[in-house]
């Protein structure tokens, strides 16, 4: 099953060569008339045989493996998802108010109604429950999202969070980081620290004007410690401040920390 998810996790759809060495990689016995006979009985289309149909045939049992299951169900609810994608991303922060990036399960199953997921009900529930890891009743939607994202996308700009290299060095990684690195860092040590955005953000909003200055934002960035040049941290900034009036709303925090990182 391994093999399958080593190829299925970088596409959709796989080629007849492909097809084939999956097979003969699973040990299977079969000459080229066999071969080309399973071909056609999973209808390929131009693009191949996609996922799901490739484990109805090949895969008809439960899957025990999480990761497997998961991208079961990607490939199956991928085209609503995408669909919608504007609409279930406002839904999730509407619903989560302090930007905690956790909803209960019954609203993440209410959301999968709402857009006529293509599962059952026993189906949602499993599905939520993948994202819970703490099996808690919370719904980590940040890490579902992340399911469906295409951040290679977003480098057709000269510049990009996912590309763009800090050099500054950080005593919490020996690795490169970008600078969406460093907003997954601000990310969870909001959480981890904080419990939520709102909560750090009204801390580090002293004088309650419903915003940071770039002053505090650099405040906040050393109680993470994360250390940048002036450079980085405009680059920080400008990815922050969307209006480019010099002032960080919790909004444009939220937004930076959880829905532009989220690209498809």
């Amino acid at each position: 099953m391994s093999i399958i998810v080593q190829y299925f996790n970088t596409k959709d759809f796989i080629d007849r060569q492909t097809f084939e060495h999956i097979l003969r990689s699973s040990k299977l016995l079969m000459n080229n008339t066999s071969l080309k006979s399973l071909w056609n009985l999973c209808q390929p289309s131009d693009e191949g045989v996609s996922y799901r149909i490739f484990l109805q045939h090949f895969a008809p049992f439960k899957l025990e493996n999480k990761q497997c299951r998961i991208l079961n169900y990607r490939t199956r609810i991928y085209d609503i998802v995408k669909y919608y994608w504007q609409n279930i991303k406002n839904d999730f922060s509407c619903l989560d108010r302090y930007g905690r990036f956790f909803i209960t399960i019954d609203q993440a199953i209410n959301l999968m109604k709402k857009y006529s997921f293509p599962l059952n009900d026993q189906q949602q529930y499993e599905l939520a429950l993948l994202f819970s890891p703490k099996n808690n009743g919370r719904f980590n939607y940040f890490d579902f999202m992340q399911c469906f994202t295409n951040q290679s996308l977003s480098n057709q700009y000269i510049f990009s969070r996912f590309t763009y290299i800090v050099q500054s060095k950080q005593s919490w990684t020996v690795l490169p980081i970008t600078i969406d690195g460093i907003f997954n860092r601000i990310r969870s040590q909001c959480i981890s620290k904080y419990e939520s955005i709102y909560k750090m953000f009204r801390i580090f909003d002293k004088n309650h004007q419903k915003y940071l200055t770039k002053i505090q934002l650099n405040q906040l960035l050393k109680e993470f410690n994360i250390h940048l040049n002036e450079e980085e941290l405009y680059h920080i900034l400008s990815e922050i401040d969307k209006n480019q009036d010099g002032l960080i709303s919790y909004n444009e925090l939220y937004d930076s920390l959880m829905t532009n990182a989220l690209q498809i």
